[in-house]
């Protein structure tokens, strides 16, 4: 000891203990529904749909008027003639521009509705009829 002063032991903490007392934490997680790619089970052939746009009430997430028109890029997708995929725009654009979602056109279940508007009748009734793949 220098200078005569008293020599106090500081005892070095390990990194594990701290000055504060333990806590306990306790994780909770809200339930949630699977999604299909974390799912233990095989995954349903609704699952792997390319157009597996649902409505709302079936549990789609998202803004409505989105997916309006993502069904209608979906519809699109799946033919080739132009005025096929123009008539499933009109579709389309009935739709939006009547303010309708998915799961009102599902509830409607009237390719008449369409029809009316200008839609033609094959290309109506497959929109309507499609919600629910």
């Amino acid at each position: 000891l220098r200078g005569g002063g008293l020599k106090v032991k500081s005892r070095s903490r390990l990194p594990s203990e701290s000055a504060y007392p333990p806590i306990t934490i306790t994780n909770v997680l809200p339930a949630q529904a699977t999604q299909p790619g974390m799912s233990s089970s095989p995954p349903t052939p609704e699952d792997t749909s390319i157009c597996s746009i649902k409505a709302s009430r079936l549990k789609i997430a998202g803004l409505r008027d989105a997916n309006v028109q993502a069904y209608c890029d979906c519809c699109q997708s799946q033919v080739a003639n132009e005025s096929w995929k123009n008539e499933f725009r009109k579709a389309c654009d009935v739709a939006l521009g009547d303010g309708l979602d998915l799961d009102q056109i599902d509830e409607l279940s009237d390719p008449v509705y369409f029809n009316n508007r200008g839609v033609k009748w094959g290309i109506a009734r497959r929109f309507v009829k499609d919600i629910k793949y």
